[in-house]
């Protein structure tokens, strides 16, 4: 299974990225997202590193991560993939369901 994250702004003075996750099936991922604007990162991406991520910010920014036995086109190689320009809001509108419990 992939892993659909919404993320968060920056990153605590730790390291640690705030995210929320919901497992997802690889097709289902193909159905929805495929044809969205995406960037690859082999590691776990740190959107606006700069920033210091707040546990009261909003989750702005969507993140799908794809293992070797998942990876297929447009997911064609293992890591993970941030959709320009989409919103959580939209992303859940897009798979056509609630992706999990906001904190």
């Amino acid at each position: 299974m992939a892993t659909l994250f919404f993320v968060k702004d920056g990153k605590r003075r730790n390291g640690d990225r705030l995210t929320r996750s919901v497992e997802i099936e690889i097709d289902e991922a193909v159905r929805a997202l495929g044809a969205r604007e995406q960037k690859y990162f082999k590691t776990p991406p740190t959107i606006n590193p700069e920033i210091v991520a707040n546990d009261f910010a909003d989750y702005r920014y969507v993140v799908l991560e794809v293992t070797e036995a998942e990876a297929r086109p447009p997911f064609g190689k293992a890591g993970y993939y941030w959709f320009i320009g989409l919103s959580p809001a939209t992303c859940e509108e897009k798979m056509g369901r609630d992706i999990g419990p906001s904190d």
